[in-house]
């Protein structure tokens, strides 16, 4: 899949992004609802069980920039 964002792939996931989980489709995609700068966890609701869970900042893939 093409990375579709203008925003280079090297630069920091941003909240209101679409990501994609790049290992699998377990998870599928989701919306950025937090992002932590100390730690290199990202927050995903998630659309294949609505649900909000923790996720490893190289595991995900900018899909389209949030607003």
């Amino acid at each position: 899949m093409t990375h579709l964002a203008s925003r280079k792939k090297s630069e920091e996931i941003q909240v209101g992004d679409l990501v994609r989980h790049t290992a699998g489709k377990q998870l599928g995609a989701g919306l950025v609802t937090q992002v932590y700068s100390d730690v290199d966890l990202i927050k995903v609701l998630w659309s294949n069980s609505n649900r909000i869970g923790g996720c490893s900042r190289p595991y995900l893939e900018v899909v389209n920039e949030g607003g």
